[in-house]
């Protein structure tokens, strides 16, 4: 073997893990943009539960509930709370 197959046999290892490397790095920037969109969507969620009116509730206390399950269930409740009130209203 000679000196030049050597020296890329060395830089094999160092190419892998700078492949390794970037791909750790781009999976943590996925998900410090996901961790930002969901507290921002669960933000907006709650500032809806809030502001709407009990009378676009199916009954007098769901504003309550909602409001509470949003905010100590977090982005979950968000969730559950766009596609049972917030998509199926006419606001």
């Amino acid at each position: 073997m000679n000196d030049e197959a050597a020296s890329a046999l060395v830089l094999i290892p160092f190419i892998f893990f700078g492949i390794i490397y970037l791909l750790w790095f781009a999976l943590l920037i996925l998900m410090i943009i996901f961790s930002i969109a969901s507290t921002i969507f669960w933000f907006l969620m709650l500032i809806d539960a809030i502001q709407r009116e009990e009378k676009d509730y199916p009954s007098p206390n769901d504003k309550v509930v909602w409001v509470l399950v949003i905010a100590l269930v977090g982005f979950i409740g968000a969730l559950a709370y766009y596609f049972i009130v917030k998509k199926n209203s006419n606001k």
